[in-house]
């Protein structure tokens, strides 16, 4: 565990899939996050993940939300076994 950060969360489209013998529901995320500097332990990076309780989502891409980078966007994917 990394630390707590807030976080505003918006899912997107989701949409179902077979795997091994089981059906996942896969569901993108859009999750915004307080900026950090590139190389800063405090930017989260593609291969973290973020947990909600229950819910963990995996973080597929990082990107600034905004010019100043005051924020991040993070796109993740949540998977549920349906």
């Amino acid at each position: 565990r990394l630390g707590t950060l807030w976080a505003e969360v918006k899912p997107g489209t989701g949409r179902d899939r077979a795997g091994e013998g089981v059906v996942l529901a896969s569901v993108p995320y859009r999750i915004t996050v307080r900026g950090a500097p590139e190389g800063a332990a405090s930017r989260p990076k593609p291969g973290q993940r973020f947990r909600d309780g229950a819910q963990v989502f995996p973080i597929e891409a990082v990107t600034e939300r905004d010019a100043d980078a005051r924020y991040l966007l993070c796109f993740a994917r949540e998977e549920i076994p349906a």
